[in-house]
C-alpha cells in the first residue's frame, strides 16, 4: 500500500480510504450501511447533490420548474455522459427511478407522494421520458421533499433500458459517477477518477475494509489515508497529528439506539429494560467524546428536536424485573468499541436491578444480517441521517417496509407518517414530528440513547482540503476534495 509521505511526492499513487465493512453495496436502490452509501455516492450521480455541510446543488439537472399547482415538476438534463460515453437521457432517469420502487428502496416509502406510486404496475409511475433532455414527475399532492429526494444516492441514476432488467455492477458497468470502478475485490474497492471537475482531487483511489483493531496501526505504518469513521486513543491521535493528519468534523448527527423486538420480548419486559436505562451514566463513561443524551429520533440543531429532561415522562412506569420470564440477550457490534462498551454498561445497569443479560458481540456482516433480518431480541443500532430533515429519520418507522429495521407495528402512525410529506406549513409540519416521536416511544420497541460518535474524522497530510462533513461520511465525495 502507497504511505502518505510517498503519495505527497507522486499524486498519481492511490488513496487509501479505511472503511470497517467487507462487500459494499453499490446498487443505489439497495442501501443499507453508510460505508456502502459512501461507495456509492462516488461512482452514482443523481439529479440534484447534496453537499457535505448539507446544502443541496443541481448535478445532473440543468433547469427545474414546477407548475402552478406544484403538483407537475418539469426537469431539463444537463449535457453528461455514463463512463462509456453513452450520453446520460431521461429515459435513463425514468428507468432508474421507476427501479427504486420495483426494488422497494427505504426511500420509496418517502416517496409516496408521486402519482400512481402504489400501484402494483410499477410502469405506471407518473415519471416520464418527454424526449431525450426533459422529463416530469407528477405528485398526488404538493410536497417540500421531491427535490430533496432526487439529491440521494438512493436516487442515483443508472444505464437502464427497462426498470426491471437485470442490474449487476462490476467493473465494466457503464456509471454516471466521477468515479469508475478499476477493481472491485471482497475487501477493497479500487477507483480511477473521470476527471470530470476538480483537477486536483484524488485520481486514484482504494477503498479498503480494515478491521477496527488495526486501522490504529496501519495509520501510523502510512498504509492509509483516512481512518475517518474509526475511534482512536488521544496516543494515536497525537501521534498521527505528528505526521500531519487533520480531525475534521464527521457524522454529528448520528444516534444510537436499544431496539427491542415485540416479537421476542413481552411488553412488561421491554418497559423494565428501557425504563432501568439512566444513560447519563454511559455519557460519563464517554468523557471525550462528541456525545449528548437522545430523547426522541431528531437529532440537536433539527428542528422537531426532542429537549425532555425525563424519558419517562411519556412511556410510563417502571415494569417489575420478577415478571420478567424470558432469557434476555443484547447483540451488538464487535466492530465498535462505543457499542461495546454501551452494552457492558447496560448490562451493569440492568444487572443491579436483578435481571442478568447475555452480551453477543456480532461480526460485522453478522450483526447486519440480526438487524436488518429482525433477528435479534434485544440489539444495539446506530443510524444516520439520509438528508437534513427530521422525516429523514421518522420515514424508518413506517412498518411496510422491508428495508427499516424498527420494529413498530401501528397502522394509524404508519398513515400519520405517510402524510407527513403533504404539510407545507413549517410550523405545523416540526410540530407533528415532535408529537409522532412521542407516539412512536410509546410503542416501546426502541429506546434512543445518545446522538454523537466517537469516530476520529481523521485524515493524512497528503490531502490539502478535506470539507467539514457532519451529516457524515455519505455526504463526501471525493471530487469535493483536494490532494497536494
Amino acid at each position: 500500500m502507497t504511505s502518505s509521505t510517498e503519495l505527497q511526492k507522486n499524486p498519481s499513487k492511490a488513496v487509501v480510504i479505511a472503511v470497517p465493512k467487507k462487500n459494499l453495496n453499490l446498487d443505489p436502490h439497495s442501501l443499507e450501511d453508510l460505508y456502502s452509501m459512501f461507495a456509492t455516492l462516488q461512482v452514482h450521480r443523481s439529479l440534484f447533490r447534496y453537499q457535505p455541510d448539507g446544502t443541496l446543488k443541481n448535478d445532473l439537472v440543468e433547469t427545474w420548474d414546477v407548475s402552478d399547482d406544484r403538483k407537475i415538476y418539469s426537469f431539463r438534463l444537463a449535457n453528461y455522459s455514463f463512463s462509456d460515453g453513452t450520453p446520460i437521457t431521461a429515459s435513463h432517469v425514468e428507468q432508474s427511478l421507476k427501479r427504486l420502487f420495483f426494488k422497494k428502496a427505504s426511500i420509496s416509502s418517502d416517496m409516496s407522494y408521486i402519482l400512481n406510486s402504489e400501484k402494483k404496475d410499477i410502469s405506471q409511475l407518473a415519471v416520464k421520458a418527454l424526449d431525450d433532455k426533459n422529463f416530469e414527475i407528477r405528485l398526488k399532492k404538493p410536497t417540500k421533499f421531491l427535490i430533496t429526494h432526487l439529491a440521494l444516492m438512493d436516487s442515483s441514476i443508472l444505464k437502464l433500458s427497462k426498470f426491471d432488467e437485470e442490474y449487476d455492477i462490476t467493473s465494466l458497468t457503464a456509471l454516471s459517477g466521477h468515479y469508475q470502478i478499476v477493481k472491485f475485490e471482497e475487501k477493497a474497492l479500487h477507483l480511477k477518477s473521470r476527471k470530470l471537475g476538480n483537477p486536483k482531487a484524488p485520481a486514484d483511489v482504494v477503498i479498503r475494509t480494515v478491521p477496527i483493531e488495526d486501522a490504529a496501526k496501519l495509520a501510523i505504518a502510512g498504509e492509509l489515508d483516512s481512518v475517518d469513521v474509526y475511534p482512536l486513543d488521544v496516543a494515536t491521535i497525537q501521534q498521527l497529528q505528528v505526521m500531519g493528519w487533520i480531525t475534521h468534523s464527521t457524522s454529528l448527527v448520528a444516534e444510537n439506539f436499544l431496539i427491542a423486538n415485540p416479537a421476542k420480548l413481552k411488553r412488561k419486559t421491554r418497559e423494565f429494560l428501557f425504563q432501568s436505562v439512566d444513560i447519563s451514566k454511559t455519557l460519563e463513561k464517554l468523557k471525550g467524546s462528541f456525545f449528548s443524551e437522545a430523547f426522541g429520533m431528531i437529532p440537536p440543531l433539527l428542528p422537531g428536536f426532542l429537549k425532555e429532561k425525563s424519558w419517562s415522562d411519556w412511556v410510563g412506569t417502571q415494569g417489575d424485573v420478577g415478571t420478567i420470564q424470558e432469557n434476555v440477550e443484547l447483540d451488538y457490534s464487535a466492530s465498535s468499541q462505543v457499542s461495546k462498551l454501551i452494552a457492558e454498561d447496560l448490562q451493569n445497569q440492568w444487572k443491579s436491578k436483578g435481571l442478568q443479560v447475555k452480551l453477543n458481540a456480532l461480526d460485522l456482516e453478522v450483526y447486519f444480517d440480526h438487524l436488518f433480518s429482525k433477528k435479534s431480541a434485544l440489539i444495539l443500532a446506530v443510524k444516520g441521517m439520509d438528508y437534513p430533515d427530521g422525516y429523514s429519520n421518522l420515514a424508518y418507522f413506517v412498518s411496510d417496509v422491508p428495508a427499516n429495521y424498527f420494529p413498530v407495528e401501528n397502522s394509524s402512525l404508519d398513515v400519520q407518517l405517510k402524510e407527513l410529506p403533504y404539510e407545507l406549513d413549517d410550523d405545523k409540519r416540526i410540530k407533528k414530528y415532535e408529537n409522532l416521536q412521542r407516539e412512536l416511544l410509546k410503542q416501546m420497541t426502541f429506546r434512543p440513547l445518545l446522538f454523537g460518535n466517537a469516530y476520529s474524522g481523521m485524515w493524512s497530510g497528503v490531502f490539502a482540503k478535506v470539507p467539514e462533513h457532519p451529516m457524515g461520511l455519505q455526504f463526501l465525495a471525493l471530487d469535493e476534495l483536494e490532494v497536494r
